[in-house]
């Protein structure tokens, strides 16, 4: 380090150090770090060091900056579909990977990393306060049993700080409605198949005969 007038200025990142060396005995010292709480980060002494050099003693000040970010996330419900309901709840669950958070984060409530709730048609939640970089599986409960197919978009994923990210999940259910023409068979009626069917012979045996009496008439 270089002094001017018993004062010397450094930067440091992180995992580097610098060593003064050639200090007298008994000198008095103070080490202080920037305020740089406006971008974010903690320091772990922000009111420095000071102390008093020792020839047999080596002095250390260790300075530690910490900075967390953390991001949302949101789930997200839509019914699509003819026979689609949109008052019926859907019951899902966020599963944070590798942490035990516990406790309220905007919307959800989590228990050991886990949150379960339930969205209608146009419903959402968001969680929000969380860690960045944490990982995240957003799973729904199966409708399969009540004609609905399922379509998502970003159900895992990990957490960006001061960002928000979304699930999206849609539930889809179409009824084919029957036709309103009698006379029109509908898909696994066999009944009306085989009218159809009947109808097709006779139809048949009637143009034969038909054409049997336009050639005798022509022949007289």
């Amino acid at each position: 380090m270089t002094f001017t007038n018993g004062v010397a200025t450094i930067t440091l990142k992180g995992g580097e150090s610098k060593t003064i060396e050639g200090l007298p005995n008994g000198t008095e010292y103070t080490v202080t770090e920037a305020d740089y709480s406006a971008d974010g980060y903690e320091n772990s002494n922000p009111n420095g060091y000071t102390g008093t050099i020792d020839e047999n003693t080596p002095a250390v000040a260790a300075f530690t900056n910490t900075r967390n970010t953390y991001g949302k996330l949101t789930v997200s419900k839509t019914v699509a579909g003819n026979a689609g309901s949109k008052d019926k709840a859907f019951t899902f669950t966020v599963t944070l990977k590798g942490t035990s958070i516990n406790g309220t984060y905007g919307d959800m409530t989590f228990v050991n990393g886990v949150a379960n709730f339930v969205l209608k048609d146009g419903e959402s939640k968001t969680a929000e306060g969380l860690p960045n970089g944490t990982e995240y599986t957003v799973t729904e409960a199966d409708y399969t049993a009540d004609g609905y197919i399922t379509t998502k978009n970003g159900d895992e994923g990990t957490i960006v700080g001061n960002d928000t990210l979304t699930a999206a999940f849609t539930n889809t259910r179409n009824v084919t409605p029957p036709s309103d023409d009698p006379h029109c068979p509908q898909t696994g009626d066999n009944s009306n198949l085989a009218l159809w069917f009947l109808l097709l012979v006779l139809s048949s045996f009637g143009l034969v005969g038909s054409g049997i009496t336009f050639r005798r008439k022509n022949r007289r």
